[in-house]
């Protein structure tokens, strides 16, 4: 009797021992950023909206603009009043850098360095991580580069693209973004910076096939549930992709990548779904460019871009995009009596043309911008603008 006891409480010891490590081993925790250990998965669903823009420039006129005499400061809030309620809808909000706070002088083309408050009214927009590769990225060089990343860092606005040294970018690339559970690998390269030379230890990512699929097989590693690829590249004012353009999309693509965004021909460039080779059902969207969101260009096809709205859904440790599209914005550049400019969601216009400060020829404007974009993207849908 006495041994069937002891054999009993046994039994009851084993079965509580292993129900508390199945307790401990089930606990999850929330990640900081860029971490690299996976976070223990669940079949809880998750969703995340994601929104990218194009170009943002600092043109002289816009510098200029911005400028408050009176208090010797710089204003770019104005700017973005009209898309920020939608920004501050979104999980995250990636927008195209292509200019240097590198400090005064405040210039334009073709050196860029763009007073600090950009980079705080963007912010203060919805904008929580930028891109800095790109064509601009050294315009300041190596005082210019990196003080662009020392004041995003100490505004706490997540970026991509550039780095003082090899080891931040072995350290902090891919860039990780992590969501309850959700972990979006980001990539960001340029095709060149004007030949301007980047000096050691900086690094500004290069379009390098053998680099991209060395860093898109660690965003594997690293256990990332999506990978976006950005890309500055193809040519300027050229409304078609080139085949060079193609030829790096499907390459990604057949490497594992799962959306791919463009920028730098400062006009809205076609958007289609490539399949990798291994895999003819998988549909991967390529925005080859998202046009201008902020400049001083003024001419047709060069004065507004499209915001790519992507929602994704991960699921049982499957990641889907459930949601795509794109919303129209155009620049207005208004004379008097002060120069200024805004962006102007298109939608919010055609639904309350008396909100905005329009000439009938900017009105005929932004309409031509308006339905030669529509035409060009007719294969996508353009989603509905919240007026709230």
């Amino acid at each position: 009797m006495k041994k069937a006891h002891f054999l009993l409480l046994i039994v009851f010891a084993l079965i509580a021992f292993y129900l508390t490590d199945s307790i401990q081993c089930s606990s999850t925790q929330e990640l900081p950023l860029g971490d690299s250990v996976l976070t223990p998965s669940t079949d809880d669903s998750v969703s995340v909206k994601l929104a990218l823009t194009g170009d943002i420039m600092g043109h002289d006129p816009i510098v200029q603009s911005a400028y408050d005499k009176s208090k010797n400061t710089y204003h770019y809030a104005p700017i973005f009043r009209y898309v920020a309620p939608y920004f501050r809808s979104c999980h995250l909000v990636i927008g195209n850098l292509e200019v240097t706070l590198g400090g005064p002088p405040y210039k334009g083309y073709p050196l860029f360095s763009s007073p600090d408050q950009l980079a705080a009214d963007l912010k203060a927009s919805g904008y929580n991580f930028l891109l800095t590769a790109n064509n601009h990225a050294y315009d300041r060089g190596k005082k210019g580069m990196e003080r662009t990343l020392h004041i995003l860092d100490s505004l706490q606005i997540m970026h991509t693209g550039t780095f003082r040294d090899t080891a931040e970018r072995q350290r902090a690339y891919p860039f990780i973004w992590e969501y309850r559970g959700l972990r979006l690998a980001i990539l960001n390269y340029t095709y060149d910076t004007n030949g301007i030379r980047v000096f050691s230890p900086n690094v500004v990512n290069l379009i390098d096939t053998f680099q991209i699929r060395t860093d898109i097989q660690k965003a594997h590693h690293m256990k990332a549930d999506f990978i976006l690829v950005t890309f500055h590249w193809g040519e300027q004012y050229q409304r078609q992709e080139n085949l060079q353009q193609r030829q790096l999309a499907q390459f990604c693509v057949d490497l594992g990548a799962d959306a791919i965004v463009g920028t730098h021909p400062h006009v809205v460039q076609p958007v289609e779904y490539f399949s990798p080779s291994s895999d003819t059902t998988k549909k991967v969207p390529i925005f080859f460019s998202l046009g201008n969101f902020l400049s001083n260009q003024r001419t047709r096809y060069r004065d507004g871009g499209i915001i790519a709205e992507l929602t994704l859904l991960k699921k049982f440790n499957r990641t889907v995009i459930t949601k795509i599209g794109y919303h129209l914005t155009w620049v207005h550049c208004k004379q008097t009596p002060k120069t200024s400019y805004t962006i102007i969601p298109v939608q919010l216009f055609e639904a309350l043309p008396k909100t905005f400060d329009l000439t009938s020829l900017d009105s005929v404007k932004l309409m031509q911008y308006a339905t030669d974009t529509r035409h060009y993207l007719r294969n996508l849908p353009e989603l509905k603008w919240d007026f709230r």
